[in-house]
């Protein structure tokens, strides 16, 4: 018999090859995916507790002389502060198990102080996983759970140590957060520990995948979506604004009296204006594939505007407006997910806030401070 050899890997490119080999990691994974290993032992208390584990290297052996190939006894790993030995079947069912935990829900213990905390389970989280993106969930568990309308920054100071493990599922469109609940059961409820399910998707959005935003506003005749009489619009891209305009609309219909009073536009203004067939595709020439347009109550307002007067006037409904796009966001949403103490989450009420100014129902004005709102709300997430 030969004796065990141990072999060190030189190269994270190379530790990666090896695992792909034997299985720990799957065909797919690249270099930065060797973070993600977990390895679990118990506790004093019996608890299993899992761990960031670094896969150092490798012990081998060949069974007699004229053995070509290594046979892998065990790997070398590095967790805990820990340098030791661990079978190669047991680290793979340690990956297996995370996987299947992961469809269980998503839950973060967020201990805000002795005995006291909030448990949060987080549900319908399919996006690509982001760091800012996790701090927006714990964020808006934190503060619906205990009625505040704290920052991300002032949460963290509240409570250190935001999550044991983040997980991911192989094709990273899911994650699991997981804290300690050595304190409290999830099935147990006390005056110190408060526990919400609270269904979160932040869509839609990642701001970083889009290097232009386009704001827009609508004002309409009437009550009906395809009676648009004023569009306002503002380009930004790579936080510079490019362009803007307000475009006065015929929308061919009758005015009601309620709808003047809101925006002040009468027939007599618009009598010699171009109608949504010649307006609308000034705008939609600065929609581009990386384009991201927003509004206020987009999904209520905007979004059915465009595609009642698309198909008006027998032109395309563009991608960004078709349901279940992730080119349009609504600010309406992003405000009601950040800032849940709000007295209201209307433009007028939210531009107070922030002190941005504002002509209300005035579409370049609305369109305006919705883009500045939401840039704002941004550095929020």
């Amino acid at each position: 018999m030969f004796n065990m050899q141990d072999i060190y890997f030189k190269s994270d490119e190379e530790a990666l090859i090896k695992l792909k080999e034997i299985g720990i990691l799957s065909k797919t994974k690249e270099v930065s995916d060797l973070s993600e290993i977990i390895y679990k032992e118990k506790n004093k208390k019996n608890e299993i507790k899992s761990y960031k584990c670094e896969v150092l290297g490798y012990s081998w052996k060949k069974t007699n002389p004229e053995c070509i190939n290594k046979i892998y006894e065990n790997l070398i790993v590095k967790s805990n502060n820990k340098i030791f030995h661990i079978n190669i079947d047991y680290l793979k069912e340690m990956q297996k198990n995370k996987k299947e935990r992961i469809q269980k829900g998503h839950f973060a213990h967020l201990v805000t102080g002795p005995r006291k905390g909030v448990i949060v389970k987080i549900t319908n989280m399919k996006l690509n996983p982001q760091e800012d993106i996790l701090l927006t969930a714990i964020q808006k568990g934190f503060n619906d759970a205990m009625k505040t309308n704290y920052t991300k920054h002032q949460i963290s100071q509240i409570y250190t140590d935001l999550y044991d493990i983040l997980e991911y599922n192989e094709d990273f469109t899911e994650f699991k957060l997981m804290k300690d609940f050595s304190q409290c059961s999830l099935g147990h409820k006390t005056n110190n520990y408060k526990f919400i399910e609270s269904s979160f998707s932040v869509a839609e959005i990642n701001n970083k995948n889009h290097k232009r935003v386009v704001a827009i506003d609508f004002e309409t005749a009437n009550a009906k979506r395809e009676s648009v009489c004023s569009i306002g619009f503002i380009v930004q891209e790579d936080n510079k604004i490019l362009f803007e305009k307000e475009i006065l609309v015929n929308p061919k219909c009758e005015f009601s009296k309620r709808n003047i009073k809101i925006h002040n536009i009468t027939p007599m203004d618009v009598v010699d204006c171009p109608d949504w067939s010649e307006a609308w595709p000034e705008v939609q020439q600065y929609i581009t594939s990386d384009t991201l347009v927003i509004a206020h109550n987009l999904r209520s307002m905007e979004l059915p505007c465009i595609r009642k007067e698309c198909e008006r006037y027998n032109m395309s409904i563009p991608n960004f407006a078709k349901p279940r796009s992730k080119m349009a966001y609504d600010t309406l949403k992003l405000a009601q997910d950040l800032l849940p103490s709000a007295e209201n989450h209307k433009l007028s009420t939210l531009t107070k806030m922030y002190n941005i100014e504002l002509e209300h129902h005035n579409a370049l004005s609305d369109a305006k401070a919705c883009l500045k709102l939401f840039n704002i709300l941004q550095e929020e997430i």
